[in-house]
């Protein structure tokens, strides 16, 4: 009997150093909880940190690099006028007037739609908005501005020994042209003969384009020479136009 008293005074010792210690587990993993926020938090604001340096560096290779863009497309927007003759390219583009609000014609270089550059027309107005013509332009204000660009190029043509190219083949150019823009375009085509003294030569099936050159660029005041295809591969002269 005292053996059992003894041991029975032994277990409920031990119990309560294992309710103890049960308690004092329990308020370690109550206190783990609360702290875990603190931990998050501080392990948060260590990789902020380490992107805030990451985001420091980037910005600084990223204005390193678009200042190299800037130049590179400084570079470009002087080399494509030399290449294209923006320039004489608007000044042609207006004669011919195909837009009431859109009469300005610029290149612009795309660094960012595809991964290879390219290069976009486009047109602006008065308060500089800017349209791409492909989307809203009609077939014959395309195909005026098409003509624009075509000219200011052949205009400087050169041969392979860099002499001037005096003589400009042009297929049908006024394909879903309005009146107004056909006569435009003949007095263009007329002023460009007599300022750069070139020889034009123009092909159409459009009857009444040709009686409209004939009565525009008269044979007998400007030299202008027509001729009709009868078949394949014969031509014969067409009598001048009399007013």
């Amino acid at each position: 009997k005292a053996r059992i008293i003894v041991g029975i005074e032994d277990y409920r010792i031990r119990t309560q150093d294992i309710e103890k210690h049960i308690n004092g587990i329990q308020l370690l993993i109550k206190m783990i909880s609360s702290f875990a926020p603190y931990i998050k938090r501080m392990s948060i604001k260590e990789e902020l940190l380490t992107i805030r340096q990451c985001q420091e560096q980037r910005n600084k290779v990223h204005e390193v690099l678009k200042a190299d863009m800037d130049v590179i497309v400084n570079n470009l927007k002087v080399l494509i006028n030399n290449f294209f003759y923006e320039d004489l390219i608007n000044s042609i583009y207006r004669k011919i007037d195909p837009h009431p609000a859109f009469k300005k014609v610029g290149f612009q270089v795309d660094f960012d739609s595809s991964d290879k550059p390219g290069l976009n027309i486009v047109v602006s107005d008065e308060t500089g908005l800017i349209i791409s013509p492909i989307l809203y332009f009609s077939a014959a204000q395309t195909n005026i501005l098409s003509l624009s660009v075509f000219l200011a190029s052949a205009l400087h043509a050169k041969d392979d020994e860099g002499n001037p190219i005096d003589v400009i083949l042009i297929d049908d150019p006024i394909q879903s042209m309005d009146s107004i823009n056909i006569l435009s375009t003949i007095d263009l085509l007329r002023s460009i003969c007599l300022q750069f003294d070139k020889q034009i030569i123009i092909s159409t099936h459009d009857e009444n384009f040709f009686s409209l050159l004939q009565r525009k660029i008269p044979a007998q005041i400007l030299g202008s020479k027509f001729l009709r295809l009868e078949k394949f591969g014969v031509a014969v002269p067409v009598e001048p136009f009399l007013n």
